[in-house]
Parts: structure tokens; C-alpha cells; sequence
């Protein structure tokens, strides 16, 4: 959260910032695009793999507490 909301302050602070060219059209704005890409994909796929744990584990439960009936 922290990178996405930063934008506007680096923007309204530091203007030329996301204009300063790494190389041939590349500058330091898109490359700050892309990284949000990244970081949103990661953390997708972070909370996937802690999701499907936990459903394993209600899974578990639930035919458990079905054994019980």
C-alpha cells in the first residue's frame, strides 16, 4: 500500500522524478508501473496459496463435524 499511495506524494514532491530516463524510452515511471504489476501479482499469488491451505483445513472440518451427526 505504501508504493501505490506514495505516487502522489513523489509526484506532487518530486516532479521530474518519473521523468528521469533509464535507458532509450524507458523511465523510472514505468518501471514503477510495472513493479506495482508485480508486486500486485505476488501478493495474488501469496494470498492463493494461504487461502488453499485454509480450505484445506475447512474441508477437514466441515467433513469431520459431519462424521459427528
Amino acid at each position: 500500500m505504501a508504493a501505490f499511495f506514495s505516487i502522489p506524494l513523489v509526484s506532487s514532491q518530486f516532479p521530474g522524478f518519473f521523468k528521469m530516463r533509464i535507458f532509450g524510452g524507458v523511465n523510472v515511471g514505468l518501471l514503477y508501473l510495472l513493479a506495482q504489476y508485480v508486486m500486485g501479482g505476488l501478493i495474488a499469488w501469496r494470498y492463493a496459496v494461504v487461502f488453499a491451505g485454509i480450505d484445506k483445513e475447512m474441508s477437514m472440518l466441515v467433513s469431520e463435524f459431519a462424521r459427528k451427526d
